[in-house]
């Protein structure tokens, strides 16, 4: 759990937090907030002139992290990289200063023989409501560390 947490920031940008991970059950949920003035985040700053809203692209790339998170868990020091996008989509718009958490899970019989897993993830909006605001599932190649003996 530790090597995991000091992942945060080295690397995975869009997770703020750590909240669960629950290796058993192939899961693992962070948090991330979209602020208005991100200064670790330039290109989000004015990326929409009328209104600012997060892009699609962002929102992906937050998932991906939170998926390579939970394979990182599974796999201990082997490689991952997302290969494959499927059913991804933003059920509504996500405006700034908003915290997000995400659920990505290894969803159960595809972690394949030919090196692939497939997670899904599920993004919603951290408030009273719990609403919904994306999902999808992402197609990984993943392999064993280069260091690791065979």
């Amino acid at each position: 759990m530790r090597a995991l947490t000091e992942k945060i920031g080295a690397g995975y940008r869009f997770a703020d937090e750590l909240v669960k991970v629950d290796l058993e059950a192939g899961l693992v949920v962070v948090t991330w907030t979209y602020k208005r003035d991100d200064q670790e985040h330039p290109q989000l700053q004015d990326h929409f002139i009328h209104e600012q809203v997060l892009p699609l692209t962002t929102l992906i790339e937050f998932m991906a992290q939170a998926c390579g998170l939970l394979l990182f868990c599974q796999l201990g020091d082997g490689n991952c990289f997302l290969v494959r996008c499927d059913k991804c989509g933003v059920l509504e718009k996500i405006t700034p200063d908003i915290k997000l958490i995400a659920t990505a899970r290894i969803k159960k019989g595809r972690q394949r023989r030919d090196g692939t897993a497939v997670c899904k993830f599920a993004v919603a909006v951290e408030d009273e409501t719990g609403r919904k605001v994306g999902r999808g599932n992402f197609t990984f190649s993943v392999s064993p560390s280069l260091t690791q003996n065979p």
